[in-house]
């Protein structure tokens, strides 16, 4: 089954990063399939509203080799812009920015020019291509983490108004760390847990991975498939200090 991995390309990776990675990958080869990273840097709120530096995508692509973690292909979303246009107005018989989705019984309004409307977290256009970006790259098993509960009705949706191929979708659960009595999520806003923050300490990618394990996963000597992850990961604030 291929999968992917949508960073973000504002940021560094980071604990939880590599969390859903290691997830990703060893689902993708377990079964044969192909792990893909797909960047995430042609939001328009990002680019346009917040002009967001998206410098990082060496960072990123330095931080999966020093992790020696096999990548199949690396694409993103502005590489893919026209093709995905381009199949969004054959499917939709024009462009999707500017007209509203109608069925018998469903219509989706509000789908016009995101210049008048904040088109973040989960406007419809947005998930329309997310789910041929997919589709291009023959996704067929999606791991997700909050989102999944907020857009699968209309990634479903799209993909059967368009009878396209609905990838299998799973659940990972955030990854949280404990500080004092309380749990925080793992972000690249919180703690001290950027991977460059380990690879300056000088800690092994093997031995940081390891450890990760014995809090991810229910049998820390299996491997990184989805029945064998922790419902409730949570790794102790001074996790490898």
């Amino acid at each position: 089954m291929n999968t992917v991995f949508n960073p973000t390309t504002n940021g560094e990776l980071h604990l939880g990063h590599l969390y859903m990675i290691l997830v990703n990958e060893c689902e993708a080869h377990r079964s044969g399939g192909k792990f893909i990273i797909r960047f995430d840097d042609n939001q328009f709120k990002w680019n346009v509203v917040e002009h967001v530096n998206f410098s990082f995508r060496p960072i990123i692509v330095n931080s999966m080799i020093w992790l020696d973690i096999k990548v199949d292909k690396y694409t993103s979303q502005l590489e893919t812009e026209v093709d995905v246009d381009k199949m969004l107005y054959y499917m939709n018989k024009g462009p999707i920015p500017v007209v509203e989705m109608k069925t018998n019984t469903v219509q989706i309004p509000h789908m016009i020019n995101p210049m008048n409307h904040d088109p973040y977290p989960y406007v419809p256009w947005i998930t329309a291509r997310k789910v041929v970006e997919d589709f291009l790259d023959e996704i067929s098993l999606k791991i997700r983490g909050d989102d999944l509960i907020s857009e699968y009705a209309l990634y479903s949706y799209f993909c059967d108004l368009w009878q396209l191929p609905q990838p299998v979708q799973w659940f990972l659960p955030r990854l949280f760390t404990e500080s004092g009595n309380k749990l925080s999520n793992v972000s690249k806003t919180s703690g001290n847990w950027k991977l460059s923050s380990f690879y300056e300490r000088g800690i092994r990618p093997q031995d940081l991975i390891e450890n990760l394990k014995n809090y991810c996963l229910k049998d820390s000597k299996g491997e990184w498939t989805l029945d064998n992850v922790e419902p409730y990961p949570v790794i102790p604030e001074d996790f490898l200090k």
